[in-house]
């Protein structure tokens, strides 16, 4: 299985500025990125926008996000 390709980044967009983590799904469907939310400074509620451009899982600060960080 081939691994997908990351979507093109809006013009713009320095991607410098950009921070990126790996990580994959658990049993329960949860995504585990510990370092990645410490560096971020996003503590549990969090809100969050969650998209899937080409089938890359691709997670955003929103204050109107549908999602929020978990405790675990």
């Amino acid at each position: 299985m081939s691994m997908p390709v990351l979507p093109t980044l809006p013009s713009g967009v320095d991607p410098a500025g950009l921070t990126v983590e790996i990580a994959r799904l658990d049993r329960s469907g949860r995504v585990s990125a510990r370092r990645l939310l410490r560096v971020l400074g996003w503590d549990a509620g969090h809100r969050v926008a969650i998209g899937v451009p080409g089938g890359v899982l691709v997670v955003g600060s929103s204050p109107t996000g549908l999602h929020a960080v978990g405790a675990r």
